[in-house]
């Protein structure tokens, strides 16, 4: 849950804030051998299948936080 309110936060982000700049990132240097572990983006991707959310949603703070599964308390 906390990974996905963490990428809603960040794709609302402006583009040059480090942040965004940092999940845009791809290293160049390859991987060792064997199975490839998921990456963070992977897990987020698998996540946002799960709850039934769709890209672009993010937009919409109050919508997303409920998609994630938090809702605000009173």
């Amino acid at each position: 849950m906390k990974r996905l309110i963490w990428y809603g936060h960040d794709q609302r982000m402006p583009a040059e804030l480090w942040p965004k700049r940092m999940l845009d990132w791809v290293p160049d240097r390859r991987r060792k051998r064997g199975r490839p572990r998921r990456t963070w983006r992977e897990n987020i991707h698998v996540e946002m299948e799960q709850r039934h959310l769709q890209h672009g949603e993010w937009e919409n703070k109050k919508g997303w936080l409920a998609g994630c599964g938090k809702r605000r308390q009173l």
